[in-house]
C-alpha cells in the first residue's frame, strides 16, 4: 500500500486541482464519508425517476 501511495503522490502534480484535493483527502483519511456507508433514500431520490421509457420485446428475425 505504501508504494502505491508514494506513486500516486509523485504524479499528483499532473492532475487537476480538484482531483489532487480529493486524492489527498482520501490518502490522509480526512474524507467525510465511510467507503462502506450506503446513502439513504433522500440522497438517491434524484437518480430515480418514474418517467423512464417503457421497455418492450425486441423482435428477432426468424423467431418462432
Amino acid at each position: 500500500v505504501g508504494r502505491r501511495q508514494a506513486r500516486v503522490r509523485e504524479m499528483m502534480h499532473t492532475l487537476p486541482p480538484a482531483a489532487q484535493a480529493a486524492i489527498r483527502d482520501d490518502l490522509e483519511g480526512t474524507h467525510k464519508y465511510a467507503t462502506h456507508s450506503i446513502p439513504d433514500d433522500a440522497a438517491t431520490a434524484r437518480h430515480r425517476t418514474e418517467d423512464d421509457a417503457p421497455t418492450g420485446r425486441i423482435p428477432v428475425t426468424g423467431e418462432r
